[in-house]
């Protein structure tokens, strides 16, 4: 990932790996788990470490309908040093992911292939050492894939999360005088009288596209795009990804 000036430091090299495995319970349902972490260098220093695991149960109620639970936890450490007045920054700490999805299966109406229509609820509550990023989100979110000529296949997904913070932001700037506050980030700025909580809005859309090349080898093309919108003006931001991919199976 690379930022252009003057925000630099956001350059990103990134190193991702998983295991996952899962059993037949019968014919209607299935359980899971899995494994994975991730290294996180920024500017060329190392960044963040994480090492994550989940567990999930999938059934099938009837035909043509599936349902799936999960849960997930994720151990996050920060690897730079905060100096002692910033400790309301401190990242270090673990987040809980949980969801359900419905999944139904829709004929196959032009001979191209079997759709999908998807329906989601997903919680997640982060709890660090610091106070600035505790907080619970929950976001409902749809998706829709859709199989076209040549064995092509196209996905597309919508979200959007509410997520309430436990403490008043240490990043709002307090109108309370005109005299400057040395450590906005500093336990007692935290307190101050008039800080609100922070409150965050997420959207994001997805799609993607998938495209066989040969039987064992097929190229995904895929677009993202992230809306974040907080009351503390220093979290929002949109974000874009465009991604491609090379996948061979065998």
């Amino acid at each position: 990932f690379h930022g252009g000036e003057p925000v630099k430091t956001y350059d990103q090299i990134l190193t991702n790996g998983f295991a996952l495995a899962s059993y037949e319970i019968n014919e209607r349902a299935r359980i899971g788990v899995g494994y994975n972490f991730e290294y996180v260098w920024a500017d060329y220093k190392s960044f963040r470490l994480t090492n994550a695991v989940e567990g999930s149960f999938r059934f099938i109620p009837y035909k043509g309908f599936v349902t799936s639970l999960y849960y997930g936890y994720q151990r996050r450490d920060y690897l730079f040093d905060l100096p002692s007045n910033l400790d309301e920054l401190n990242r270090d700490g673990g987040v809980q992911r949980a969801g359900i999805d419905q999944i139904w299966y829709t004929p196959d109406w032009t001979g191209w292939g079997q759709n999908y229509v998807t329906a989601g609820f997903r919680f997640r509550r982060e709890n660090s050492k610091g106070t600035e990023y505790d907080s619970n989100g929950y976001a409902p979110q749809v998706g829709v894939g859709i199989s076209l000529p040549w064995e092509m296949f196209w996905t597309n997904s919508f979200g959007y999360e509410w997520r309430n913070f436990s403490n008043p932001s240490c990043l709002i700037v307090y109108p309370l005088s005109d005299s400057p506050i040395p450590n906005p980030c500093s336990a007692t700025a935290a307190r101050l009288p008039g800080a609100q909580d922070r409150r965050d809005k997420i959207l994001r859309v997805s799609t993607d596209l998938r495209i066989p090349i040969i039987e064992t080898v097929f190229v995904d093309l895929r677009y993202a795009f992230w809306k974040r919108m907080s009351n503390v003006d220093f979290y929002t931001y949109e974000r874009n990804l465009a991604q491609f991919m090379i996948t061979y199976r065998y």
